[in-house]
């Protein structure tokens, strides 16, 4: 089965799409699962990019899933690209990178106690605020920026209330 089979002519232009990174947005019932399959069959396919070297992060274990087996359908056999949750690839990431030995054991989602007693009272004194309100204003600020996607505008970093923040 081709790449390409089944798109509409925009889905096929979002899925040729040539960068480093690509964002997908889209309302439900547009075909983003479609278009994500196509894009690295298209990827793998077309440009000889190794399946190892793509990456493709969605919201849910279900998508995830989906689109694994999409393009194991797509790609007949051949290896087939990452496809993960954003948290899954944010917690593989952190133990990546050897922060793994400070998390507790078992992992486990910080409580309210622990996000007030350490990770808040933590950044209060890692950035000398006055007070752990302060704190969860950092959070609160780069939490709504993420989800309005004010993240993504260019410069973001450098006007944020607190770029320091963002780089620890």
């Amino acid at each position: 089965m081709g790449w390409d089979q089944g798109l509409s002519p925009e889905q096929k232009r979002v899925a040729r799409h040539i960068c480093t990174h690509a964002r997908l947005l889209a309302g439900p019932g547009t075909g983003k699962t479609r278009v994500m399959t196509s894009r690295a069959a298209y990827l793998i396919e077309e440009h000889d990019v190794p399946a190892s070297e793509i990456l493709a992060i969605t919201f849910t274990r279900a998508a995830a899933s989906e689109l694994k087996n999409r393009v194991t359908v797509l790609l007949e056999g051949q290896v087939v690209p990452q496809f993960s949750t954003l948290h899954s690839f944010a917690f593989r990431s952190i133990l990546q990178l050897g922060a793994g030995e400070r998390l507790p054991s078992p992992i486990r989602i910080a409580d309210d106690y622990e996000e007030r007693w350490i990770i808040e009272e933590d950044i209060k004194r890692l950035f000398v605020l006055d007070r752990v309100d302060d704190a969860r204003d950092l959070i609160a600020r780069l939490s709504a920026d993420w989800e309005t996607l004010a993240a993504d505008v260019d410069d973001w970093e450098e006007r944020f209330h607190n770029p320091q923040f963002l780089g620890a």
